[in-house]
């Protein structure tokens, strides 16, 4: 993963801090495509959603783009324009997959939580109490890290590599990667796709089995969830699902899911390569936002507490930013982007309720698009209720 896809996920955070304080103190300013003013895009329930959503698209000249609200367990409305691999006729449809990119961290730190339940570590266990053998094998100042700073992005672990020539495998990748000098001082925040692969090597480690295992067994199957995978959905050679495009100096190019190109290497699985359909990504996010209002899921409710809460002055828990508005309401967000899709999440406790934009195309590692579309979504959700008046 190169810088470009770090900095858009920092750009996103303080993005999404902006929206978020906008959205719940009720001064939205929303800048649609074409000067779309704020009567034009509508209300929830209007069945309106998709042609509101295929401006944006269109502005942003994107692939395609899905946009969806969620309440509870329950999708209020969702719409998907645009097509899966761009100058193509195969459209994309709700029920297709998409790549969320680094919202596969909540999936990870919720893991992990999953592991901690079961007494196998603690947050605040050490690399030297968890993995033992690397005493010597890596730098020192590593050794008392604990799983809370990795997955928090306050271990000093690098934030940019040459993934595609590091090891497969989490632990000899571990010791690659811990090999090099820490970035930041430890507590201090930066965010770190390295972290997550560590943590994959630590849950290896402790419970004896692969990672994609234990997301399946421990996370996937008991949601239901059927559709998620990892890396690039679809079958080689055939756009049976859409394809991840970025821009170049041509223009727009696609990638065929069967190319090395069209993803990260699978050692970053735990920081960023989970694909998934709309429909099975809401059974994650209902689960969070009963966990953050203090129900038992997955997770103990305590549990769903320290994932949700910061650790750090940037706003960032476990897999989760962490925003307060300025009238006090609590958000969990996230962006994920492989340079090639981009998906942005915000879930909103208080309410119950849930924002999701996806997309298959990313220019310049960043997307514009997206925000418009989070835009168009929050402006739905607060437009006024029209009455009849006698």
């Amino acid at each position: 993963m190169n810088m470009a896809y770090t900095c858009s996920i920092h750009r996103s955070h303080r993005y999404l801090k902006l929206m978020a304080h906008l959205f719940l103190t009720g001064i939205l300013l929303v800048c649609l495509p074409g000067g779309t003013s704020p009567g034009d895009v509508g209300m929830v329930g209007d069945g309106q959603l998709e042609s509101h959503l295929e401006v944006v698209r269109k502005e942003a000249d994107l692939p395609a783009l899905g946009a969806m609200i969620v309440r509870g367990d329950t999708i209020v409305e969702w719409a998907v324009t645009g097509g899966r691999v761009k100058g193509k006729p195969d459209k994309a449809t709700v029920n297709d997959l998409w790549h969320i990119g680094s919202n596969t961290k909540a999936m990870t730190a919720t893991l992990t939580g999953v592991l901690v339940e079961r007494g196998l570590l603690q947050w605040d266990s050490t690399l030297r109490s968890l993995l033992p053998q690397l005493e010597g094998q890596i730098e020192g100042a590593y050794l008392d890290v604990t799983i809370k700073e990795l997955l928090g992005h306050t271990a000093g672990v690098v934030s940019s590599y040459p993934w595609r020539s590091a090891p497969s495998d989490y632990g000899e990748a571990t010791v690659v990667l811990l090999n090099e000098k820490p970035q930041n001082p430890r507590g201090e925040y930066a965010y770190s796709n390295g972290g997550y692969v560590v943590v994959a090597a630590v849950l290896e480690n402790v419970s004896g089995k692969p990672y994609r295992e234990l997301m399946e067994q421990e996370i996937f199957a008991p949601l239901g969830i059927t559709t998620a995978g990892f890396g690039p959905p679809g079958t080689p050679g055939t756009p049976d699902q859409p394809w991840g495009h970025n821009t170049g100096i041509l223009g727009w190019r696609s990638y065929d899911p069967g190319s090395p190109a069209a993803d990260n290497p699978p050692v970053l699985d735990p920081a960023g390569r989970v694909h998934i359909s709309l429909e099975e990504y809401v059974l994650f996010i209902a689960d969070q936002l009963a966990g953050a209002r203090g129900a038992d899921g997955l997770l103990k409710a305590a549990t769903y507490a320290t994932l949700h809460t910061s650790i750090s002055d940037a706003n960032y828990g476990l897999g989760w930013g962490v925003i307060q508005s300025a009238g006090g309401e609590k958000l969990l967000t996230h962006d994920g982007s492989n340079t090639m899709w981009y998906t942005s999440l915000i879930l909103k406790p208080e309410k119950n309720e849930a924002l999701v934009v996806v997309t298959n195309g990313v220019k310049r590692s960043q997307n514009k698009g997206v925000q418009s579309a989070i835009e168009l979504l929050v402006r739905r959700l607060t437009a006024p209720v029209e009455t009849e008046h006698p």
